[in-house]
Protein backbone atom coordinates (compact mmCIF):
# COMPACT_ATOMS: atom_id res chain seq x y z
CA UNK A 1 0.00 0.00 0.00
CA UNK A 2 2.38 2.69 -1.15
CA UNK A 3 1.68 6.02 0.24
CA UNK A 4 1.18 9.23 -1.36
CA UNK A 5 0.64 12.85 -1.50
CA UNK A 6 -1.34 15.55 -3.03
CA UNK A 7 -1.64 18.92 -2.80
CA UNK A 8 -4.86 21.53 -3.27
CA UNK A 9 -7.45 19.65 -5.39
CA UNK A 10 -9.20 16.27 -5.53
CA UNK A 11 -9.63 13.87 -7.81
CA UNK A 12 -12.69 15.11 -10.08
CA UNK A 13 -14.44 13.26 -12.46
CA UNK A 14 -16.12 15.48 -15.44
CA UNK A 15 -19.37 13.83 -17.26
CA UNK A 16 -22.00 15.10 -19.32
CA UNK A 17 -20.89 18.34 -21.44
CA UNK A 18 -21.66 21.46 -22.65
CA UNK A 19 -23.93 20.87 -18.98
CA UNK A 20 -20.67 19.26 -16.73
CA UNK A 21 -21.40 16.61 -13.68
CA UNK A 22 -18.82 16.29 -11.40
CA UNK A 23 -18.30 12.99 -9.50
CA UNK A 24 -15.85 13.47 -6.57
CA UNK A 25 -14.43 10.31 -5.22
CA UNK A 26 -12.33 10.87 -2.07
CA UNK A 27 -9.57 8.66 -1.77
CA UNK A 28 -7.28 10.54 0.85
CA UNK A 29 -7.66 11.48 4.60
CA UNK A 30 -7.60 14.52 6.35
CA UNK A 31 -3.62 14.97 5.30
CA UNK A 32 -4.05 14.29 1.98
CA UNK A 33 -2.14 10.81 2.18
CA UNK A 34 -3.52 6.97 1.30
CA UNK A 35 -2.54 4.30 -0.54
CA UNK A 36 -2.42 3.43 -3.85
CA UNK A 37 -4.77 0.37 -3.52
CA UNK A 38 -8.00 3.03 -2.63
CA UNK A 39 -6.90 5.28 -5.46
CA UNK A 40 -7.32 2.33 -8.04
CA UNK A 41 -10.70 1.38 -6.43
CA UNK A 42 -11.69 5.35 -7.06
CA UNK A 43 -10.59 5.21 -10.34
CA UNK A 44 -12.49 1.84 -11.12
CA UNK A 45 -15.63 3.57 -9.52
CA UNK A 46 -15.37 6.36 -11.25
CA UNK A 47 -15.33 4.78 -14.48
CA UNK A 48 -18.59 2.41 -13.40
CA UNK A 49 -19.89 5.37 -12.64
CA UNK A 50 -19.56 7.38 -15.96
CA UNK A 51 -16.82 9.69 -15.87
CA UNK A 52 -15.39 10.88 -19.00
CA UNK A 53 -12.72 12.42 -17.85
CA UNK A 54 -10.48 11.82 -14.46
CA UNK A 55 -8.35 13.86 -12.43
CA UNK A 56 -5.26 12.32 -10.70
CA UNK A 57 -4.14 15.03 -8.87
CA UNK A 58 -1.54 13.72 -6.53
CA UNK A 59 1.93 11.08 -6.81
CA UNK A 60 4.18 9.10 -5.32
CA UNK A 61 7.53 7.42 -6.30
CA UNK A 62 6.70 3.72 -6.44
CA UNK A 63 4.55 2.15 -8.77
CA UNK A 64 1.66 -0.07 -8.45
CA UNK A 65 -0.20 -2.94 -9.96
CA UNK A 66 -3.39 -2.20 -8.66
CA UNK A 67 -3.25 1.30 -9.69
CA UNK A 68 -2.00 0.22 -13.37
CA UNK A 69 -4.55 -2.12 -14.00
CA UNK A 70 -7.16 0.89 -12.45
CA UNK A 71 -5.69 3.06 -15.23
CA UNK A 72 -5.79 0.53 -18.02
CA UNK A 73 -9.39 -0.55 -17.46
CA UNK A 74 -10.48 3.14 -17.45
CA UNK A 75 -8.43 3.87 -20.86
CA UNK A 76 -9.96 0.84 -22.56
CA UNK A 77 -12.98 2.19 -21.55
CA UNK A 78 -12.47 5.30 -23.19
CA UNK A 79 -11.86 7.64 -20.02
CA UNK A 80 -9.10 10.14 -20.53
CA UNK A 81 -6.99 9.98 -17.40
CA UNK A 82 -4.94 12.88 -16.42
CA UNK A 83 -2.05 12.83 -13.97
CA UNK A 84 0.12 15.69 -12.26
CA UNK A 85 3.88 15.19 -13.02
CA UNK A 86 4.75 16.65 -9.29
CA UNK A 87 5.58 19.33 -7.47
CA UNK A 88 9.68 19.13 -6.46
CA UNK A 89 10.99 21.07 -9.75
CA UNK A 90 13.32 18.51 -10.97
CA UNK A 91 13.78 15.35 -13.73
CA UNK A 92 11.08 12.50 -12.97
CA UNK A 93 7.74 12.65 -13.13
CA UNK A 94 6.24 11.41 -10.18
CA UNK A 95 3.74 8.29 -10.16
CA UNK A 96 0.71 7.73 -11.95
CA UNK A 97 1.72 10.56 -14.42
CA UNK A 98 4.95 8.22 -15.44
CA UNK A 99 2.24 5.77 -16.61
CA UNK A 100 2.13 6.48 -20.41
CA UNK A 101 -1.35 5.61 -20.61
CA UNK A 102 -2.07 8.84 -18.45
CA UNK A 103 -2.28 12.61 -20.16
CA UNK A 104 0.93 13.68 -17.81
CA UNK A 105 0.52 17.76 -16.68
CA UNK A 106 3.44 20.00 -16.33
CA UNK A 107 2.93 23.62 -14.70
CA UNK A 108 3.47 26.83 -16.97
CA UNK A 109 3.48 30.78 -15.86
CA UNK A 110 1.26 33.67 -17.48
CA UNK A 111 4.19 34.24 -19.85
CA UNK A 112 3.91 30.31 -21.27
CA UNK A 113 7.54 29.34 -19.57
CA UNK A 114 7.89 26.03 -17.80
CA UNK A 115 7.01 26.94 -13.88
CA UNK A 116 10.37 26.03 -11.53
CA UNK A 117 8.04 24.05 -9.26
CA UNK A 118 7.10 21.57 -11.62
CA UNK A 119 8.73 18.24 -12.27
CA UNK A 120 8.92 17.42 -16.14
CA UNK A 121 10.13 13.90 -17.52
CA UNK A 122 10.17 12.39 -20.50
CA UNK A 123 6.83 10.96 -20.82
CA UNK A 124 5.31 14.86 -20.08
CA UNK A 125 2.43 15.48 -22.70
CA UNK A 126 1.69 19.10 -21.90
CA UNK A 127 1.74 22.07 -19.97
CA UNK A 128 -0.94 23.94 -18.54
CA UNK A 129 -1.34 27.30 -16.12
CA UNK A 130 -0.33 26.23 -12.50
CA UNK A 131 2.03 29.56 -11.15
CA UNK A 132 1.74 32.10 -8.79
CA UNK A 133 3.88 35.77 -9.11
CA UNK A 134 4.35 37.97 -6.03
CA UNK A 135 3.42 41.62 -6.29
CA UNK A 136 4.21 43.03 -3.01
CA UNK A 137 4.77 40.33 -1.12
CA UNK A 138 1.29 39.62 -2.46
CA UNK A 139 0.39 37.20 -5.29
CA UNK A 140 -0.74 38.83 -8.29
CA UNK A 141 -4.48 38.28 -9.81
CA UNK A 142 -4.00 38.97 -13.09
CA UNK A 143 -0.90 35.97 -13.12
CA UNK A 144 -1.45 33.71 -10.60
CA UNK A 145 -4.06 30.64 -9.69
CA UNK A 146 -6.64 31.45 -7.85
CA UNK A 147 -8.56 28.57 -6.74
CA UNK A 148 -11.25 27.39 -3.83
CA UNK A 149 -9.78 26.28 -0.48
CA UNK A 150 -11.67 24.83 2.52
CA UNK A 151 -12.02 27.39 5.33
CA UNK A 152 -13.47 26.47 8.71
CA UNK A 153 -16.78 25.02 9.81
CA UNK A 154 -17.10 24.29 6.18
CA UNK A 155 -16.82 27.31 4.63
CA UNK A 156 -14.82 28.10 1.63
CA UNK A 157 -12.32 30.65 0.29
CA UNK A 158 -10.51 31.81 -2.46
CA UNK A 159 -6.48 31.69 -2.67
CA UNK A 160 -3.83 31.65 -4.59
CA UNK A 161 -2.06 28.56 -5.40
CA UNK A 162 0.71 26.72 -7.07
CA UNK A 163 1.45 23.33 -8.58
CA UNK A 164 0.64 20.85 -11.12
CA UNK A 165 -2.68 20.03 -9.77
CA UNK A 166 -3.50 23.38 -10.90
CA UNK A 167 -2.44 22.52 -14.25
CA UNK A 168 -3.91 19.41 -14.25
CA UNK A 169 -7.79 21.21 -13.66
CA UNK A 170 -7.46 23.35 -16.60
CA UNK A 171 -6.52 20.58 -18.96
CA UNK A 172 -8.93 18.17 -17.52
CA UNK A 173 -11.83 20.78 -18.09
CA UNK A 174 -10.63 21.28 -22.12
CA UNK A 175 -10.05 17.29 -22.57
CA UNK A 176 -14.39 17.65 -21.23
CA UNK A 177 -14.84 20.33 -23.61
CA UNK A 178 -13.35 18.51 -26.62
CA UNK A 179 -14.92 14.82 -25.30
CA UNK A 180 -18.25 16.74 -26.03
CA UNK A 181 -17.56 17.40 -29.22
CA UNK A 182 -17.78 13.77 -29.80
CA UNK A 183 -21.53 12.62 -28.31
CA UNK A 184 -20.88 9.49 -30.93
CA UNK A 185 -18.06 8.38 -29.46
CA UNK A 186 -17.28 5.22 -29.06
CA UNK A 187 -19.38 4.89 -32.83
CA UNK A 188 -18.59 5.08 -36.21
CA UNK A 189 -14.93 3.53 -36.68
CA UNK A 190 -14.06 4.75 -33.07
CA UNK A 191 -13.39 2.41 -30.44
CA UNK A 192 -13.57 3.02 -27.10
CA UNK A 193 -10.16 2.59 -26.04
CA UNK A 194 -9.04 4.70 -29.06
CA UNK A 195 -10.75 7.73 -27.28
CA UNK A 196 -7.89 8.70 -24.85
CA UNK A 197 -5.35 9.23 -27.30
CA UNK A 198 -7.46 11.20 -29.91
CA UNK A 199 -8.18 13.43 -26.91
CA UNK A 200 -4.99 14.06 -26.22
CA UNK A 201 -3.74 13.93 -29.91
CA UNK A 202 -6.46 17.11 -29.86
CA UNK A 203 -4.77 18.98 -26.92
CA UNK A 204 -1.29 18.25 -28.33
CA UNK A 205 -2.82 19.96 -31.91
CA UNK A 206 0.13 22.66 -32.99
CA UNK A 207 -3.11 24.71 -33.84
CA UNK A 208 -4.17 24.65 -30.36
CA UNK A 209 -1.07 25.57 -28.51
CA UNK A 210 1.93 26.92 -27.43
CA UNK A 211 5.58 25.75 -26.84
CA UNK A 212 6.56 25.58 -24.05
CA UNK A 213 10.62 25.14 -23.11
CA UNK A 214 11.68 22.21 -20.44
CA UNK A 215 14.35 23.00 -18.31
CA UNK A 216 18.38 21.45 -19.22
CA UNK A 217 17.50 21.45 -23.06
CA UNK A 218 14.68 18.37 -22.79
CA UNK A 219 12.96 19.75 -25.06
CA UNK A 220 9.55 21.62 -25.47
CA UNK A 221 5.63 20.62 -24.82
CA UNK A 222 2.30 22.01 -26.16
CA UNK A 223 0.15 24.50 -23.49
CA UNK A 224 -2.99 23.60 -23.76
CA UNK A 225 -5.41 25.79 -24.73
CA UNK A 226 -9.56 25.81 -24.42
CA UNK A 227 -10.49 27.53 -27.87
CA UNK A 228 -7.89 26.23 -29.88
CA UNK A 229 -8.61 22.41 -28.84
CA UNK A 230 -12.14 22.80 -29.68
CA UNK A 231 -12.44 25.20 -32.35
CA UNK A 232 -10.73 22.44 -35.05
CA UNK A 233 -13.74 20.05 -34.08
CA UNK A 234 -17.68 19.89 -34.74
CA UNK A 235 -19.91 21.65 -32.38
CA UNK A 236 -20.63 19.58 -29.36
CA UNK A 237 -24.55 19.71 -28.38
CA UNK A 238 -26.61 21.52 -26.43
CA UNK A 239 -28.29 20.53 -23.61
CA UNK A 240 -31.34 18.53 -24.08
CA UNK A 241 -30.65 17.77 -27.84
CA UNK A 242 -30.12 14.10 -27.35
CA UNK A 243 -30.16 13.10 -31.26
CA UNK A 244 -27.58 16.19 -32.00
CA UNK A 245 -30.11 17.70 -34.80
CA UNK A 246 -29.36 21.14 -33.55
CA UNK A 247 -32.92 21.23 -31.78
CA UNK A 248 -34.86 20.66 -28.64
CA UNK A 249 -38.29 18.87 -29.86
CA UNK A 250 -40.31 15.55 -29.77
CA UNK A 251 -37.73 13.37 -31.33
CA UNK A 252 -35.55 14.02 -28.15
CA UNK A 253 -38.35 13.32 -25.68
CA UNK A 254 -38.81 10.16 -27.42
CA UNK A 255 -35.43 9.31 -27.33
CA UNK A 256 -35.61 10.09 -22.87
CA UNK A 257 -38.56 8.25 -22.91
CA UNK A 258 -37.00 5.48 -24.56
CA UNK A 259 -34.39 5.33 -21.72
CA UNK A 260 -36.26 5.98 -19.01
CA UNK A 261 -35.22 4.36 -15.50
CA UNK A 262 -33.19 1.90 -18.21
CA UNK A 263 -29.28 0.91 -17.10
CA UNK A 264 -26.85 3.83 -19.13
CA UNK A 265 -23.66 2.48 -20.38
CA UNK A 266 -20.95 3.89 -19.00
CA UNK A 267 -18.71 4.62 -21.89
CA UNK A 268 -20.69 7.33 -23.83
CA UNK A 269 -21.92 10.53 -22.78
CA UNK A 270 -25.71 9.84 -22.45
CA UNK A 271 -26.94 12.81 -23.36
CA UNK A 272 -30.29 11.81 -21.84
CA UNK A 273 -29.18 11.84 -18.74
CA UNK A 274 -29.87 15.32 -17.98
CA UNK A 275 -29.41 16.24 -14.46
CA UNK A 276 -26.09 14.05 -14.22
CA UNK A 277 -27.32 11.35 -11.66
CA UNK A 278 -27.00 8.19 -13.72
CA UNK A 279 -30.40 7.35 -14.56
CA UNK A 280 -33.14 8.85 -16.01
CA UNK A 281 -36.12 10.47 -14.68
CA UNK A 282 -38.67 12.86 -14.13
CA UNK A 283 -35.92 15.38 -13.26
CA UNK A 284 -34.17 14.44 -17.01
CA UNK A 285 -38.01 15.05 -18.43
CA UNK A 286 -38.71 18.51 -16.56
CA UNK A 287 -35.07 19.71 -17.79
CA UNK A 288 -35.97 18.71 -21.56
CA UNK A 289 -39.27 20.38 -21.84
CA UNK A 290 -37.69 23.75 -20.09
CA UNK A 291 -35.10 23.52 -22.81
CA UNK A 292 -37.79 22.89 -25.60
CA UNK A 293 -37.51 24.53 -28.65
CA UNK A 294 -40.36 26.55 -30.43
CA UNK A 295 -38.53 27.29 -33.79
CA UNK A 296 -37.68 24.01 -34.66
CA UNK A 297 -38.18 23.29 -38.50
Amino acid sequence: HTRYWRDWSSDVCSSDLPDATFLPIRVLDSEGLGTTETAAAGIVAAVNGGCQVITLAFGTSLQSQAMNSAIQYATQSGVIVIAAAGNLGELGCFYPASNAATIAVGASDHLDQFDPVSNWCENLDVCAPGSMLLASNAPDPAASIIGPVPGSLGTSDYKAGRGTSFAVGFTAGIAALVRAQHPDWPGKGVEPQQIPGLIEARLEDAVSTTEVTLPHRAGTRPRVTAKGAVVVGPKAPAPGDINVDGCVDAADLGLLLAAWQQPLDATTLNLVDLDGSAEVGPADLGLLLSLWSNDCP
